[in-house]
């Protein structure tokens, strides 16, 4: 098989294309790296198709429209090595009968890791506790013995039911947590199949924990408005590990002013998220740099490389994304 590889060198190369794993990709055929230094432009993303039966693509690949098709005769397989391939692939790649890979099933597995760590990270208030103790706090305080939750026991709100939420059922089940998910995408006879209750918005928004795992699409931006997030009790904990465009960053923010709500954010409408911003000055928000899913890195491209053994072997693959799921992956 020739493979074209699109990600360029750099240091997000290094991370995801170390020595191990390009031996390994290496020994399936002639491998073409993108030596630009920079993401392809579509014609040059179209020239560099012309002889590839393999995609290995990434972010900041340009989309595989008919255009930069036309000079893709031979091309087989597309083997994304992160998330949503919805930026990526088309209707004209699903016509040409090109199968398509990615490792957001991967990614999620990680990803679930770090909701779980930022759960808890919220409900013991770990971050404030930490940088009170940095700045002059002598030892703990009422305040802060009678503010920290136990997961254990606790009812938590997943908003959607994709590949994240599904890997994050298995993480919280040591912990008897009672499990409502809202997603009007998945039938309630699946969910409760998955040992979790269907629930509507308003139900999900009531319990202390939400986390948010919905995908990004016309049809989800702003779901989590301020009639939402009214839904919240006291002390509520909300973790956004999806998509900033959820949540009514506005209405969010009244909430964290007023005091009433916590929050643990990895992802914002604007990214990065710039300095004047206010939720900077919010202390109830621990604020992260959208890296949930940084644990990820090879196992992601080792992943689209078992796949494409698979596919050269005439095997079945793991990772392939069916045409109806692309259409439902997060958009941007």
């Amino acid at each position: 098989m020739n493979i074209l590889v699109t990600l360029p060198a750099g240091k997000v190369f290094d991370r995801h294309f170390p020595p191990q794993v390009r031996r390994r990709l290496e020994a399936l055929g002639p491998v073409t790296y993108n030596s630009l230094g920079r993401a392809y432009t579509p014609g040059e993303l179209r020239e560099a198709l012309r002889d590839a039966d393999v995609a290995l693509t990434h972010w900041g690949t340009p989309c595989f429209t008919a255009e930069v098709l036309q000079e893709a005769p031979r091309l087989r397989l597309l083997a994304h090595g992160a998330g949503s391939v919805a930026y990526v692939a088309s209707d004209a790649l699903y016509d040409r009968g090109v199968r398509v890979l990615s490792a957001n099933a991967v990614m999620a597995h990680y990803v679930a890791e770090g909701v779980l760590g930022y759960i808890l990270l919220g409900l013991r208030h770990l971050a404030d506790a930490d940088r009170q103790m940095h700045h002059g706090l002598l030892w703990k305080t009422d305040a802060m013995i009678d503010r920290d939750r136990s997961l254990f026991g606790s009812r938590v709100g997943l908003v959607g039911f994709g590949a994240v939420a599904r890997e994050l059922l298995p993480l919280l089940a040591p912990f008897g947590c009672r499990v409502l998910v809202y997603d009007p995408f998945i039938s309630p006879r699946v969910l409760e199949a998955a040992g979790v209750q269907p629930a509507t918005l308003q139900e999900v928004m009531a319990c202390p924990v939400v986390s948010l795992h919905a995908a990004q699409t016309p049809a989800t931006r702003g779901m989590i408005d301020a009639g939402a997030l009214a839904c919240m009790p006291q002390g509520a904990l909300l973790v956004n590990t999806a998509r900033g465009s959820l949540v009514d960053e506005a209405a969010l923010l009244a909430e964290l002013e007023s005091g009433r709500l916590y929050a643990v954010l990895d992802v914002y409408a604007k990214e990065p998220l710039p300095l004047e911003s206010p939720l900077r000055r919010c202390p109830n928000a621990v604020l992260l740099p959208h890296m949930a899913a940084n644990t990820a890195r090879e196992h992601m491209t080792e992943a689209m490389i078992d796949d494409m053994e698979r596919f050269a072997a005439g095997k079945p693959l793991q990772f392939e994304i069916s045409r109806e799921y692309f259409h439902g992956m997060t958009q941007g």
